[in-house]
């Protein structure tokens, strides 16, 4: 009977088994990654990438031991345009690149610690809300709070972040702008913030000022401050913008002057004024708006400073930009009297006053975006870094006219000037063209098809220096109105006789390709030539994918923007380490001498490639 009993029952038990066996298994479910106002997850040693986590949970580890390596951030609903922009501090690479809306900031499978990180929003949700962060650091634990691109972690001291907590924090709606800043001084570190006027720093110590962070509190306009240090051996520093650190952090070296000022709109309502308390003079006296405060080749430590905003008796009354509808006929025709704007589905135009348009003009501009997206398999959406502190519109508009208008950079701005100088360039979110670029049919738009293959490809990659960015922007303008039947007549002098322009150069192998060529022959500049040949090799031996894949490659590594290539200049080092750093991109997704294979093809091809190419485009003119 009991054997019996126990029959059934291992039976009963078998039956239960193979009945749960067929019910899927039950998993914890995964924190989602926008299920709040700001959302993040790290990559820790030994674990991996965590589960998100939102509005001020704790991501990463406390009292493991264990580095974050590499973090990513993204807004959920929060009822606004813009996003979040982030930047980290990595053991051996110093700062990388500025990565938003979910980019991965740090590094992965390479063991690097992550040593600091700074956070900013961008857009209309900057308006509205501040972004708060703190981390847990490496011997000290969890820091204060700080926010809007200050940075938390630690400089020069090889400690690991360990975790992190990040919030967005909704705005107080301010009547007046205000400024706060703090210090880094000798034997204390860094200070509490200060306030409009409030002393930041020691008096009658003899304590030297090594660091600063400078942040401006605004919801009424637009812009914010930028500020450069003298500092021990080092020099002027270039600017800092909006809570970064200018000076050093564990180096033991003295501020010895500062300059301070206010960029974009709110430069037409406010003064910035500051004082610094000098070794030896005491307080000097107020100055303002970027004149310098301190000394210069005096060797004199900065131990004070005091910062304030004043409102300008004369601040003109805010206006809001004038927007234009085109009617999208060619016949049609508009005088512009005051300065305004067009507003398209990705672009925005910038029109000046004096002028006068077709009713087409955001078609054109349109078309010639949707003709280089076919074409290159590239979009204009693509993630990008913001200008931030550089606005384009402001050297040639009224400064902050336009501060309302594509506030994130979410569409291209193409600003349109009537100097008849041609003048024309690009960044990663502007192009500048003279109004005569829009006065031609269809063959004759080159500029506007050059520089905005420029914009397409900063948005899509990374800076690679004038001879891959020129070369790119010829050779992609080239492409697409030969693809579409056009002539393109101003590639006749890629193929016309040039070789005194760049034969020495290609002959010169490795050793000549450099990351910025500047010099000017004969009034025509080798790097675009260099650069649509060596593009055309690149595609006939690599295929057309190949730039694109040196783009992407680009984008992963850290390369150093805005550098000088005059020997001595206080960057020279970082165009050096560019120069190699991109060569070796190339040589990654080519071959080791893919330089040397170069010059030999270009002797053996060029004359064909040129035949070849005339030939076509006197076909395309015939209409064959």
């Amino acid at each position: 009977m009991k054997r019996r009993a126990l029959k059934r029952l291992i039976s009963f038990l078998v039956v239960a088994v193979m009945i749960c066996s067929l019910i899927p298994s039950l998993k914890p479910k995964a924190a989602s990654d926008n299920a709040g106002l700001v959302n993040y997850r790290t990559h820790v040693q030994t674990y991996g990438w965590q589960d998100w986590k939102s509005d001020g949970a704790m991501a990463g580890t406390s009292g493991q031991a264990k580095r974050l390596e590499c973090i990513e951030i993204k807004l959920g609903d929060t009822g606004y345009e813009g996003g979040i922009s982030y930047r980290t501090h990595v053991q051996s690479f110093g700062w990388l690149e500025w990565m938003t809306d979910g980019g991965m900031s740090g590094t992965f499978g390479m063991g690097k610690r992550l040593e600091s990180i700074e956070i900013s929003l961008y857009g209309e949700v900057s308006e509205y809300y501040d972004v708060y962060y703190r981390v847990h650091v490496q011997s000290y634990g969890w820091q204060d709070w700080v926010s809007n691109g200050v940075m938390a972690g630690t400089s020069g001291k090889a400690k690991r972040l360990e975790g992190i907590e990040i919030k967005l924090v909704k705005k107080e709606k301010k009547e007046t702008a205000s400024v706060t800043y703090r210090t880094h001084v000798q034997t204390y570190g860094w200070q509490d913030w200060k306030s409009n006027g409030a002393m930041s720093g020691t008096s009658g110590q003899a304590k030297r000022l090594e660091g600063i962070q400078i942040n401006l509190d605004s919801t009424e306009y637009s812009g914010g401050i930028k500020y450069s240090t003298h500092v021990q051996k080092y020099g002027w520093q270039g600017d800092r913008y909006n809570g970064a650190m200018s000076g050093t952090s564990g180096e033991a070296k003295r501020l010895e002057a500062i300059k301070i000022s206010l960029y974009g709109e709110i430069s037409n309502y406010y003064d910035v004024y500051y004082r610094v308390h000098v070794q030896k003079y005491g307080w000097q006296d107020w100055v303002k708006n970027g004149e310098l405060a301190g000394t210069s080749g005096e060797a004199k430590r900065l131990e004070g400073v005091e910062i304030k905003l004043v409102k300008k008796a004369d601040a003109p009354e805010k206006k809001e930009a004038l927007k234009l509808t085109l009617s999208g006929n060619a016949t049609d025709s508009y005088e512009i009297i005051e300065d305004c704007y067009v507003e398209g589905e990705d672009v925005i135009l910038y029109l000046p006053k004096g002028v006068t348009v077709k009713g087409d003009m955001l078609n054109v501009t349109e078309k010639i975006m949707s003709d280089l997206s076919k074409s290159t398999g590239l979009n204009f959406d693509k993630n990008y870094e913001p200008d931030g502190y550089w606005d384009v519109r402001d050297e040639y508009y009224e400064e902050g006219y336009f501060a309302n208008v594509n506030k994130d950079n979410s569409k291209v701005n193409v600003v349109v000037i009537n100097s008849n100088v041609g003048n024309a360039f690009a960044s990663e979110n502007s192009i500048v063209v003279e109004i005569f670029d829009y006065d031609y049919d269809e063959c004759r738009h080159q500029t506007l098809y050059h520089e905005l293959s420029h914009v397409l490809q900063f948005r899509n990659g990374a800076d690679l220096g004038s001879v891959m960015d020129e070369g790119f922007a010829v050779y992609t303008t080239y492409k697409c109105l030969t693809e579409m039947g056009i002539p393109n007549w101003d590639a006749v002098q890629y193929f016309a006789p040039t070789d005194d322009l760049v034969s020495d150069r290609i002959a010169g192998g490795e050793d000549a390709f450099r990351f910025w060529i500047k010099d000017d022959v004969n009034g025509r500049f080798p790097n675009y030539h260099y650069g649509f040949r060596f593009l055309t090799y690149l595609t006939e031996t690599y295929g057309d994918d190949i730039y694109y894949k040196i783009m992407k490659e680009a984008g992963n590594r850290n390369f150093s923007a805005y550098v000088y290539q005059e020997e001595g200049a206080e960057d020279y080092n970082d165009f050096i380490r560019n120069n190699e750093l991109l060569k070796d991109v190339i040589k990654s997704q080519t071959s080791e001498d893919v330089f040397a294979d170069f010059a030999a093809w270009d002797a053996a091809n060029w004359s064909r490639i040129c035949s070849e190419g005339i030939a076509n485009l006197e076909a395309l003119s015939s209409g064959n």
